[in-house]
């Protein structure tokens, strides 16, 4: 027999063998699962890893469209309040400018009906001017 073999026939004898073998066993399971860990870390590393990367960086430019988005929104709600309270004013502006008008008009509809007046007057006293010229000659 050659040397292997009477090993083969000690550790038999000595009940070794079946360890031997287990522990064989053992060693070519973790090779495969070792193998199957190294092929999952490739896939994390070369498509998931790259892809969470994107997926944050896309997370992050909406977190930032998001907060300009509202303090947009923001700006143009202030915006808008600020219009309204102008326009309120000039409304006020216009109102008072309005009723400055009115009463100059009322002011000057007096003058005008002042004036009618001392017109019709002047008028009646033309024609009585006329008649007496008329009779004088």
């Amino acid at each position: 027999m050659r040397p292997p073999e009477i090993l083969g026939l000690i550790e038999e004898a000595a009940g070794t063998r079946m360890y031997e073998e287990r522990k064989d066993k053992a060693l070519r399971t973790m090779a495969k699962k070792e193998k199957r860990v190294a092929e999952i870390n490739s896939l994390l590393n070369e498509e998931i890893t790259p892809k969470l990367d994107k997926l944050r960086d896309e997370k992050r430019q909406f977190l930032a469209y998001q907060k300009q988005s509202s303090e947009l929104e923001k700006l143009a709600r202030v915006l808008a309040a600020n219009e309204w309270r102008e326009a309120g004013e000039r409304v006020k502006r216009k109102e008072a400018e309005v009723e400055r008008g009115e009463k100059r008009l009322e002011g000057l509809k007096e003058i005008a009906d002042k004036r009618r007046g001392e017109l019709e007057s002047a008028e009646a006293e033309k024609k009585a001017a006329i008649k007496r010229r008329d009779k004088v000659r």
